[in-house]
Order: C-alpha cells, then sequence, then structure tokens
C-alpha cells in the first residue's frame, strides 16, 4: 500500500512563492494499521522529529529543525543532494523556478542550516528503523509558485482552484511510484473551510468514478479508482499535526517557502540596506512594501512582478 500526504506553505502571504508538497510511504501488508505510530517511532528512534511544521519550526525559527529530518527522510530513500538546486531536482522542482525573478538565484550554502554528514548518518539508522517497523519512505514531490505564475494562476480561476490542482498534481507524481494494484491513500491538509471535494476530484480525474464516504466538519473521505486501482482520500483540518505523511510534507514546504524566502531578503538587502527583512505575510509584508518603495522603484522592480493578488 502506498500512503501519501499533500499540505501546503505560503497560502496566505502578500510575498514570496506558494509551496506544495507531497511525500509518499510504502506500509507492508496493504494496511494503514499503525501506520502513524510505526512512522513516527522510527523517526524518534533516530532523533528525528516529524510534525506540523509550524509545531517542529515556529517556537524557534530554526530551519534546522525542518532541514535536518528531511535530507534524512531523502537520504533514506537515496537521495543525497550536494547544492541547493540539487535539492529542488530531488522533488521535482524545476530549474526555471530560481529563474523566474531575479530575487530567487544565487546559490546558497548547501545544507542551509544543519551538517550534511550528521543528516547523511541520520537516514542510514532511519532507513533501518522503518524497515524495522515494515515501512518505506518512497520519496517526495513539491511545486514552488512564484509571484508572476500564482499571479497567472488566478487570470483563469480563484485561489482555491488553484492550490487543488496544485495539490492534486504533486500528489498524482508521488502516487506513480505504486506498484501494479497497489491500493493508495492519500491524506490531505484541508483547504480552509471547504467541505466538499467530489466534484472536484471528479474533474480533475474525469476517467475515474468518484464515490463520498463522508464529510464532516472535520474530513471528507471519498474512494476512487485511479490507474486501475482503489484510491481512498481524504481532507482532514489539522491533518499535519495527526499524520506523519503530511507532517513531513508540511516540513517540506514550509523548508523551501523559508529557503526562498532568505534568498528574496538578501537580494533586497543589497537593494535597501537596513531594512527589516520580512516573512511575507500580510500585515509585515504591507510594511516592508512601504520601507523598500523608493529602492524598490530606482531599482525597476514594478509591484505587478513582485506582489500576489490575492
Amino acid at each position: 500500500m502506498l500512503i501519501a500526504g499533500i499540505d501546503e506553505a505560503g497560502y496566505g502571504p502578500l510575498l514570496g512563492p506558494l509551496v506544495v508538497a507531497a511525500t509518499a510511504f510504502r506500509a507492508a501488508g496493504g494496511s494503514t494499521d499503525g501506520f502513524g505510530r510505526r512512522v513516527s517511532a522510527a523517526a524518534s528512534a533516530c532523533g528525528l522529529v516529524v510534525g506540523d511544521s509550524k509545531r517542529v519550526f515556529g517556537p524557534t525559527k530554526d530551519l534546522a529543525r525542518l532541514e535536518r529530518p528531511l535530507l534524512a527522510f531523502l537520504a533514506a530513500a537515496g537521495h543525497e543532494p550536494r547544492t541547493f538546486d540539487e535539492l529542488l531536482a530531488c522533488v521535482g522542482v524545476g530549474a526555471d523556478v530560481r529563474r523566474s525573478a531575479p530575487w530567487y538565484g544565487g546559490e546558497p550554502g548547501f545544507p542551509l542550516r544543519c551538517d550534511a554528514d550528521d543528516a547523511r548518518a541520520a537516514g542510514t539508522d532511519l532507513r533501518a528503523a522503518l524497515a524495522a517497523e515494515g515501512v518505506e519512505f518512497v520519496g517526495a514531490s513539491a511545486e514552488v509558485v512564484g509571484e508572476s505564475r500564482f499571479n497567472a494562476a488566478l487570470d483563469t480561476g480563484n485561489k482555491a482552484d488553484a492550490l487543488f490542482a496544485l495539490s492534486t498534481t504533486v500528489f498524482e507524481r508521488v502516487a506513480a511510484s505504486r506498484r501494479e494494484d497497489d491500493p493508495l491513500v492519500g491524506v490531505f491538509d484541508r483547504h480552509g473551510g471547504r467541505r466538499r471535494y467530489a466534484m472536484s476530484l471528479q474533474r480533475r480525474w474525469p476517467e475515474s468514478l468518484s464515490w463520498t464516504l463522508g464529510e464532516t466538519p472535520r474530513r471528507s473521505d471519498y474512494r476512487m479508482s485511479l490507474g486501475g486501482a482503489s484510491a481512498e482520500v481524504s481532507f482532514v483540518v489539522e491533518a499535519d499535526h495527526e499524520f506523519p505523511q503530511v507532517g513531513l510534507a508540511s516540513m517540506l514546504a514550509k523548508y523551501l517557502r523559508e529557503a526562498f524566502m532568505e534568498r528574496f531578503n538578501e537580494y533586497f538587502a543589497r537593494l535597501a540596506p537596513g531594512v527589516t527583512p520580512t516573512a511575507g505575510y500580510v500585515e509585515d509584508g504591507r510594511r516592508w512594501l512601504e520601507a523598500t518603495r523608493d529602492a524598490r522603484a530606482s531599482h525597476g522592480v514594478p509591484d505587478s512582478e513582485l506582489v500576489r493578488r490575492r
């Protein structure tokens, strides 16, 4: 059984990219029974924390708390990126994203915070610990959507539709690694207050019949047939806290957004020295836009290429 988790970072901000990520695990025995406990136990045995990125990263803002577990999981799947661009390639993010705006360019030192050898060793231990629990980490996928692409997506739909399209895209990528007739379980962190997804799923995969199993204030569950195999898809409130596969996706999405925002702030610090960096959220984003207005104008950076419309 292939078990996937999907989450985003940067849906609400005024500045910076939207990032959507998915992770995939294979569970022996074709059952989800105890899956979350087994993944958490394996990670904990290796000194790794997996969960909601707001709880893992938020209290300290220490990027190593996201980076070390992510690199360890990638190493467990056989990926050992040596540069930031190699990391992006590992999760399917094209090089064009870093070229989409000058503020995302440059070559940061890598890893950004943690020690590469330590993360690699943790990955070796993690692979063995997961195997002992009957679990394999298969890999991850992500989409990093810069400002221009984000705004262009709104020309043909709304923000919620754009997020659904991106989320199902990364889900489909990790789902491609399932074996023939392998059951598939996908858990999405619920998109805001939206409760009903049956019609959206049917439009996304018109060749597949979709059955609604339940729609409650906390979760929405559906059964589908994708690629000739059974699939169960759920949208769950605070799934990143309840399901480790979603928590890991949350950590990947947050890590990539933070990494891109570091490039963003370093670039504009050269144009407007002394201005306090921004995380891009609406209130602080407006403060930052006002503080950098003259510098951006003098360097020919229009708001239309920098500011997300919604």
